[in-house]
C-alpha cells in the first residue's frame, strides 16, 4: 500500500469508507463521519417501529424506537450507544459525540485548506504548550512536535508518519 493510500485509509470513515467530512468522535474513541453515524444509528435502532410512550403537552404523541441501544460500527468495538435520558430517543445519541478537532485540522491540511506554519502539536496543545507540529502521524492521528515525534518513534513502530509541510496537500484532489 502506498503512502498516500495509507493517509486516506486512516482519514476515512469505517461507515461510508471516504475521507471523513465532518469528523465526530464517539465515546468509545472511534471516528465517523457527522452524518454517518447519525444515520447508522437511526437505521440499526429499527425506529420503523415506535411505541408511542406518552403525549406532549399540546396531546400529540411522543414516538420512540424500540430499541434504544446500538453497537458501535468499529470492527471489533463493543461498546454501545443508549440513549442518554429515557426520554431521549436513540437517534439524538449522536448529537451529543464530540467534533473531532484534531481529526479536522489535519484533513485541512492534507487538502491544502490550512498554513503549515499554523499547526500545533495535538500532545503539547493538551498540556497547554503552544508547539509548533513537524509532523503528522496517521496511525495515532496527531500532530507531533520534534519532541514528541522522536518520543513516538520510540514507542511506536511502524506508524505512518510524515512531515508536516509533506503532508500538506497531499490530499488536494479530494473535493472538500
Amino acid at each position: 500500500m502506498d503512502l498516500v493510500s495509507k493517509i486516506k485509509e486512516s482519514l476515512s470513515c469505517t461507515i461510508c469508507k471516504n475521507i471523513f467530512y465532518i469528523p465526530v468522535q464517539s465515546p468509545c474513541g472511534h471516528t465517523f463521519c457527522q452524518q454517518c453515524i447519525h444515520a447508522y444509528i437511526v437505521k440499526s435502532a429499527k425506529i420503523d417501529g415506535y411505541d408511542i410512550t406518552d403525549y406532549t403537552e399540546n396531546r400529540t404523541p411522543n414516538f420512540k424506537p424500540k430499541n434504544n441501544k446500538v453497537g458501535c460500527p468499529f470492527k471489533g468495538c463493543n461498546y454501545v450507544f443508549e440513549a442518554h435520558e429515557h426520554h431521549k430517543p436513540i437517534q439524538d445519541c449522536a448529537a451529543s459525540f464530540y467534533n473531532h478537532v484534531q481529526t479536522q485540522t489535519i484533513l485541512e491540511l492534507c487538502v491544502g485548506k490550512s498554513d503549515p506554519e499554523q499547526a500545533l502539536c495535538s500532545l503539547c496543545e493538551d498540556v497547554g504548550i503552544m508547539m509548533k507540529a513537524s509532523h503528522v502521524c496517521f496511525g495515532h492521528v496527531q500532530l507531533h512536535c520534534v519532541k514528541c515525534q522522536f518520543i513516538h518513534d520510540q514507542l511506536y513502530d511502524g506508524c505512518v508518519s510524515v512531515s508536516v509541510d509533506d503532508s500538506s496537500g497531499i490530499l488536494a484532489e479530494r473535493q472538500y
